[in-house]
């Protein structure tokens, strides 16, 4: 600890700094990590005044919006498409509505680097929520964080990370940031809120419509309430805010779901073949052109031939499958298969998070609402030829359209390689979904670009290994800097947290001598270290921070490191976490 000692003295003569938009460092309690979805109603802790009546509960979505209310009344908006269409129409809709950024931006689905959404309900006084992690849908980055903060006197506070911005998504390229009491109310001209103004209207709001144009980031507003109307007033910049961000990846990461989750009318795998080659514990997935279709034979069966039907077929020997073999599939009339003698029932709507938490070994290859069943559609075939099983989706209509979809299963039923045949879509109707999963991951990972990625080939594996994580709060002059290590490999005691004051920038393993492919050291130049002992696959340590306010603005870097019998160095390094001393 000697040279961070040192560090921090030296530091002693740098001048001290005022804080003005800080993050509230007490989150409380964590919601969860949830896409798409208003959580259920929270108590704010207070009687929260608001145009002339208090609420008691706050409704609090991952999108950056929130509803107020009494025990549900009025009611809130319900989870799904509101949540990241971002309208104004929906603005008002419902109950009592603050939007501190709402965008089409959420948890993410990336394991190491999940968003989180807090409340904090303890102090009578004040009410503090916080969205921390947060992507642009599809994990388009940086991550951001922003808070606000319901007062007991009316007033509300949003303040905004530095990364906080309308990056914009398919769905809903804007982003809204406002206050109505909603119900029906009629919303006046929009305000640049950044420019300190004043309304006697309840509703005040800006809406940000060109990507990348949100101008209040590393900043806060106050919204103070007049009775009627508000006062806007800019916080000012985080000068002196205690900050924390995390930087790089950790090993090793081993995925056992892949997928790719295509909106309406954009799907663009038709004329792509994927084969998923069965190798010992894991697919290897590439793109096998040029692909075979085999047009169903008159021998065929037709199967699941109805709207929202599963049907059992037999194989003409147990086929290897993740977690051993399966002698029956279970076909899906919506166009996913279940490799195994019991589906999960049909499904019409899919999303990434329902894949991978399916709990059955399942192949989505174009998972997407169709009804073989109506006038004039196609109908799904089974057969099997020379010990290859061939399903095949002949132009199966979308559902409530006349217009079909064209895909083929290939099983081959010794060993276990499946190819996958696209040959058209009929663009139309609600989104795709293609992927596989071999059931029990605990976590979602990024989505991949399928027609891109299957050309240079990429593993799925039967068994998820998550890599060994870093996370950290802020450090807060006068309190303690925790550093957390997840997914801490078994075989290790304990977690070693390595200090300095700089973020690295990545150097292989490899590269200097220890054998520890996909490790990377992340800091440039070690000051000193901490230990943490390991449970439950977890290890923390923690260090003290002077209360001295020269110390502001000084930045500390970290990264873990544990043991492993999973490479010859039998070391696994985690990803960096960067932390500026402030209040």
């Amino acid at each position: 600890m000697n040279r961070l000692a040192l560090t921090l003295t030296a530091a002693l003569v740098a001048g001290s700094a005022t804080a003005q938009a800080c993050f509230d460092t007490n989150f409380g309690t964590s919601l969860g990590s949830i896409n798409d979805t208003v959580h259920p109603a929270q108590s704010i802790g207070f009687a929260f005044p608001f145009d002339g009546v208090t609420y008691t509960d706050i409704h609090i979505s991952d999108h950056g919006v929130c509803w107020l209310s009494n025990g549900g009344t009025p009611a809130p908006a319900q989870p799904g498409a509101t949540t990241y269409n971002v309208l104004l129409s929906d603005f008002t809709m419902f109950g009592p509505c603050l939007a501190p950024f709402w965008a089409d931006a959420n948890c993410g689905y990336a394991p190491n680097a999940l968003g989180e959404v807090w409340i904090n309900n303890t102090d009578p006084t004040r009410c503090v929520v916080t969205w921390t992690g947060i992507w642009t849908y599809f994990n388009i980055g940086p991550q951001y964080e922003f808070q606000m903060v319901l007062k007991n006197t009316g007033e509300v506070e949003f303040i905004y990370g530095p990364n906080v911005n309308n990056i914009g998504s398919s769905f809903a390229p804007n982003a809204i940031v406002g206050i109505t009491p909603g119900q029906g109310a009629t919303l006046p001209a929009m305000s640049d809120l950044s420019s300190s103004p004043t309304t006697v209207n309840p509703s005040i709001f800006e809406e940000f419509t060109t990507p990348l144009s949100f101008d209040v980031a590393a900043d806060g507003l106050l919204f103070i309430p007049t009775s009627p109307g508000w006062l806007v007033v800019p916080l000012g910049g985080p000068a002196g805010c205690a900050a924390v961000s995390t930087f790089g990846d950790g090993c090793v990461r081993q995925d056992s779901v892949f997928y790719e989750d295509q909106a309406s009318g954009t799907f663009d795998l038709a004329g792509v073949t994927m084969t998923m080659l069965r190798q010992g514990n894991s697919y290897f997935c590439f793109d096998s052109i040029p692909g075979v279709y085999l047009p169903p034979s008159g021998a065929a069966a037709i199967v699941a031939d109805g709207d929202e039907i599963e049907e059992n077929v037999t194989l003409s020997s147990a086929m290897p499958v993740p977690g051993g073999a399966t002698t029956e599939l279970v076909i899906e009339s919506n166009g996913r298969i279940t490799l195994g003698l019991v589906g999960p029932g049909a499904d019409f709507s899919p999303t990434p998070a329902e894949l991978q938490s399916l709990g059955t070994v399942t192949l989505a290859p174009y998972w997407h609402d169709m009804n073989p069943a109506a006038t004039g559609s196609g109908k799904i075939t089974f057969e099997e030829i020379g010990g290859v099983a061939y399903v095949t989706y002949d132009n199966v209509y979308s559902f409530g359209q006349t217009v079909g979809n064209t895909f083929q299963v290939q099983l081959n039923v010794a060993t276990g390689d499946i190819t996958v045949v696209w040959v058209s879509s009929s663009l139309v109707g609600n989104n795709v979904l293609s992927g596989f999963t071999a059931s029990g991951a605990t976590n979602l990972p990024d989505p991949r670009d399928l027609s891109a990625e299957l050309t240079t080939a990429f593993q799925s594996f039967d068994a998820e290994l998550l890599p060994l994580s870093l996370r950290a709060n802020s450090p807060v002059l006068g309190s303690t800097w925790t550093l957390t290590a997840d997914n801490v490999d078994p075989a290790s005691p304990f977690a070693l947290f390595f200090l300095g004051n700089t973020q690295g920038p990545g150097v292989p393993l490899p590269a200097i001598g220890l054998n520890a492919p996909g490790c990377s050291a992340w800091i440039d130049t070690v000051l000193a270290d901490l230990v943490g002992l390991a449970a439950n696959g977890s290890a923390s340590a923690s260090l003290p921070i002077p209360n001295n306010p020269n110390l502001t603005g000084l930045t500390l870097s970290a990264q873990a490191v544990s043991l492993t019998l999973s490479n010859v160095a039998n070391l696994l390094t985690s990803n960096g976490a960067l932390g500026t001393l402030g209040i």
